[in-house]
């Protein structure tokens, strides 16, 4: 959100998709930013691979594996799904008002 200034993208596909809900957003922009947004994924995970050259543990879980029954699929994604939404809700509790709330991007 610290780029919201400079070109209105967010970084976060579930932040887009919020805003598009929202009708933030049409829907060929919400298009241009996940196709960017995977885009810089796989950047960032080739910059990975590369800076530390371990590309196998990349796609491995080393929680997970170390102690499988800490974490399953269902606990996964409900986890996953409660901080994603945490995330948009601040997103959308500090931007509400860009004009009044500089500290949005710190918040968040």
């Amino acid at each position: 959100m610290a780029t919201i200034y400079l070109n209105s993208c967010y970084f976060n596909p579930a932040v887009s998709f919020a805003f598009l809900i929202r009708k933030e957003i049409n829907l060929k922009t919400f298009l241009q930013y996940i196709l960017t947004q995977l885009i810089g994924a796989l950047l960032g995970v080739v910059l990975v691979g590369l800076v530390t050259d371990q590309w196998q543990v990349l796609s491995q879980n080393q929680l997970a594996m170390a102690n499988p029954d800490l974490f399953d699929l269902l606990k996964g994604l409900l986890f996953e799904a409660i901080l994603t939404f945490l995330l948009v809700l601040t997103i959308f509790k500090t931007t509400k008002d860009l004009d009044t709330n500089k500290f949005a991007g710190l918040i968040i």
